[in-house]
């Protein structure tokens, strides 16, 4: 699996890109310009318009995948087995997911189990997860279902993400299943998803939590933030 964060494009300057509009999905009457965006969000942007672009630490994930997907909307964003997807395909199939975690009442903190085999519907998953505000919490389906059960229970998962054909722990729960070529996908900005969101998360938020490989295991729960991971992208690789 290979998950492609690109910039080798023709990027305009920074004055340049703000001087451009930006439209609401679903309303092509509206228009605003780019120079309206929060000082914020518009850090963010005009850093893409660097030649000398680092990715920043000080934003989330989804943060930077929307981003890219502005600049590159057709740029591949993922591969695997030769199964290619954009930026715009994972972004609104992961909107799919979101909006489905968000109507299940996920909310920015929760923990969401992520069971996917290594696939499309995995990189889907988790940028779902991430795009509701929760953390993932991976889940191998290679796992018995006794081990799954034992995960779920001790960390109190109520809501798990999962492709088709896996197999899933025991109990009461939600499941929302990944689907990689739904029929219809709902506007990127329903379910709450929006700039203004409340339940959105910063670069301090959690973005996954890794539990211990079996029970009485000494390894540790590992928690990262997005903070985290970013950082550490940024300082082990170079993206382009």
């Amino acid at each position: 699996m290979f998950i492609r964060y690109t910039d080798r494009l023709t990027r305009p300057a920074a004055g340049a890109i703000r001087s451009q509009t930006i439209r609401h999905y679903g309303d092509a009457e509206t228009a605003r310009p780019l120079s309206c965006l929060p000082d914020a969000e518009w850090a963010l942007l005009a850093a893409c318009a660097n030649a000398d672009w680092d990715i920043t630490a000080d934003a989330s994930i989804p943060q930077l995948i929307a981003e890219q997907v502005c600049l590159a909307p057709d740029e591949i964003a993922v591969i695997v087995d030769g199964e290619e997807m954009s930026y715009a395909q994972l972004w609104a199939r992961a909107g799919a997911v979101a909006g489905g975690l968000r109507v299940a009442g996920v909310r920015l903190g929760h923990l969401v189990g992520l069971c996917c085999e290594r696939s499309t519907e995995l990189v889907i998953g988790m940028l779902g997860i991430l795009r509701s505000g929760a953390a993932y919490v991976p889940l191998d389906p290679a796992y018995s279902a006794e081990r799954l059960t034992f995960m779920r229970k001790d960390i109190g998962l109520r809501v798990i993400v999962a492709q088709v054909g896996v197999s899933l722990p025991d109990g009461a729960y939600r499941t929302i299943v990944v689907d990689p070529e739904p029929a219809q996908l709902g506007e990127p900005d329903t379910y709450g998803l929006l700039e203004d969101d409340p339940w959105a998360a910063g670069p301090d938020d959690l973005a996954y939590l890794s539990y211990p490989a079996g029970p009485g295991s000494a390894a540790p729960t590992v928690m990262a933030s997005h903070r985290n991971v970013l950082s550490l992208l940024a300082g082990t690789r170079r993206f382009g």
